[in-house]
């Protein structure tokens, strides 16, 4: 009686073996796809972040150069008042 069961287990298994491989390999190239559209989705944000980070980077030193700019006139102003005040008060403590 076992051996019959085993039989009937094996013929069973064979006859199947051919769907079985089948869906196998659906399963396998489903995989493939989805592997490949998520790295094609990830090189494309990746892009995108390089693109992003580098125009930022532009903007900000841009805006750090204007501001440098500023300040270093600023600085130059109150030099050029400081120099003016300081021979002020040197001709006045003469006289």
């Amino acid at each position: 009686m076992k051996k019959l069961v085993i039989v009937s287990l094996m013929i069973f298994g064979l006859m199947n073996a051919p769907q079985i491989a089948a869906a196998e390999e659906d399963m396998w190239e489903k995989t493939k796809v989805t592997a490949d559209s998520a790295w094609k989705s990830t090189k494309s944000f990746a892009s995108n972040v390089a693109d992003w980070t580098v125009e930022k980077s532009r903007s900000a030193w841009h805006v750090t150069s204007e501001a440098a700019e500023d300040a270093a006139e600023w600085s130059g102003e109150k030099a050029k008042q400081g120099w003016q005040a300081t021979r002020e008060i040197a001709a006045n403590t003469k006289s």
